[in-house]
């Protein structure tokens, strides 16, 4: 046991202990507004346009590339398995929630005023 347990020591000379905290969100309803802005914005949209053509240029080079060694299809695949990812978690932070609700009675109210207030023309 203690030869193993010297084979192992050998491996391992440090270890790192790293806690995180759970208590606090991620992102503060103020953040969360702020990303789903980004949503408009050109420059996100530029980026978002780049992941996706760098995606498809991996996903051809797979599709039609000899490859010499199981490493560059090993990059290959794990440079599709990011692109991936991250745009799933875009998609994910992106996600506009729908807020459907019952119209509360001063809305019901002024709703109906302004359809009073419309003339339709036949």
């Amino acid at each position: 046991m203690a030869k193993l347990w010297a084979r192992i020591k050998r491996y391992f000379t440090k270890f790192l202990i790293l806690e995180i905290p759970t208590t606090e969100p991620l992102l503060s309803p103020e953040g969360r507004e702020a990303v789903v802005g980004l949503l408009g914005h050109a420059g996100f949209q530029y980026l978002l346009a780049r992941l996706r053509y760098h995606k498809y240029l991996l996903e051809a080079a797979m599709r039609t590339s000899r490859f010499s060694s199981l490493e560059e299809v090993s990059h290959l695949q794990s440079g599709l398995f990011w692109c991936n990812w991250l745009e799933s978690q875009v998609k994910r932070e992106l996600q506009v929630q729908d807020s459907l609700r019952p119209a509360e009675e001063s809305e019901e109210v002024a709703f109906k005023e302004a359809m009073s207030r419309i003339e339709f023309i036949e």
